[in-house]
């Protein structure tokens, strides 16, 4: 009867805060303006705030969004990831005494940074992991499973994000953490693994890529399965490194796997997706095949450009195929002018060593060799 009564106040609380247009309903919750929540932030002492925020904290922690791996949960968790952020916020900028996060509050929040990660939202993803400064610095501690959870998912954000050196720094550090704390086939540390691959891919490091690739990929497979989102960046990784070493025809045949495997289970314009259609429009370049590397790789750049960005390392081996293509196929004049483009990218993001650089420097001295 009690709980009743309190359900009735409540109402006609909130029925009168929404008269005087203090809050607002937005389907079956409520949203309250900024400045009036600023004013009642600023009214109460430190201690207050911190019971407040406590108190959100384990409110939001009751909140089941579902698999965050799961594209049919990703409208559950888009509604709620805003939310987490602003408690993540209001965490990293609370006066002592900061609350306690709960342990549920924290596996939300792992979550949530793999959402983001897995829908390719990495720039955001990367400012909610900003929590890894308060958990690998006291509790939880650097090797709690949700601290590695969440680092993991950094290094992924870093590493297509173009931050390759610190991709690889973290992606390291947390798969060796993951090996001694969850083993080696846990899928943490599989993912764990598959983005040092691809921090290692970036930086140039091609052999040591190409080894920790092909047995991670192994594991996935035994683990995940041949179609899980990391055995396919796995595939993909190695399958770059297998062009970059001269092995086109593996290179060939594991990316066009990967392609076709990427494209039904994440969609055309996934990050792993077009990294594959790069990786396989370079290897059909280099076995000759110009003409099928020029309508992929004429598909794939567009892709790539407006979902990665022109500095992504995929966006410019794919620039760089293409390129090499149009020389091929006589067109001297646009080839030189892409290539010129993606040398000067590469050069400055990926440095002399990589293929996108050699390959688009290759198709500058063609395209100017051919127009004399």
């Amino acid at each position: 009867m009690a709980a009743e009564v309190d359900r009735r106040e409540a109402t006609e609380r909130l029925r009168l805060l929404i008269r005087l247009a203090l809050v607002r309903r937005t389907g079956t919750g409520v949203q309250m303006h900024r400045l009036v929540a600023a004013l009642l932030r600023a009214r109460l002492d430190s201690r207050q705030r911190a019971a407040t925020l406590g108190r959100c904290l384990h409110l939001l922690a009751t909140a089941t969004p579902g698999d965050p791996e799961d594209p049919a949960a990703w409208p559950a968790w888009a509604v709620l990831a805003p939310h987490i952020q602003a408690a993540n916020a209001h965490l990293a900028t609370s006066d002592p005494p900061a609350p306690a996060e709960p342990e549920p509050f924290r596996a939300l929040l792992a979550d949530c940074v793999w959402y983001l990660h897995r829908s390719g939202q990495f720039d955001t993803a990367r400012q909610l992991a900003t929590a890894l400064g308060r958990w690998a610095g006291g509790d939880p501690g650097p090797d709690d499973p949700h601290t590695l959870r969440v680092a993991t998912a950094l290094s992924v954000a870093l590493a297509v994000l173009g931050e390759a050196p610190a991709a690889r720094d973290l992606a390291d550090d947390t798969l060796t953490r993951n090996r001694r704390v969850l083993g080696d086939n846990h899928p943490t540390t599989l993912n764990s693994a598959a983005v040092l691959t691809t921090a290692l891919a970036a930086l140039g490091e091609a052999p040591a890529a190409r080894d920790l690739a092909k047995d991670t990929l192994a594991r996935s497979r035994q683990v995940l399965g041949d179609d899980h989102a990391t055995t396919l960046l796995t595939a993909a990784t190695l399958a770059g490194t297998q062009v970059w070493l001269g092995e086109a025809q593996p290179a060939r045949d594991l990316a066009e796997d990967t392609l076709a495997r990427s494209r039904r289970v994440l969609g055309n314009d996934q990050p792993t997706t077009l990294y594959s259609a790069a990786v396989l429009a370079s290897s059909l370049a280099v076995l000759g095949q110009a003409q099928p590397a020029h309508d992929l790789a004429e598909d794939t750049l567009p892709r790539c450009r407006r979902v990665l960005g022109n500095e992504h390392p995929a966006t410019l081996l794919t620039a760089a195929a293409l390129a090499g293509n149009l020389l091929r196929l006589g067109k001297a004049q646009p080839a030189r002018d892409l290539a010129q483009d993606t040398l000067a990218r590469s050069r400055r993001v990926l440095g002399d060593g990589h293929p996108a650089t050699m390959y688009s420097a290759a198709a500058l001295a063609g395209a100017q060799a051919a127009l004399g």
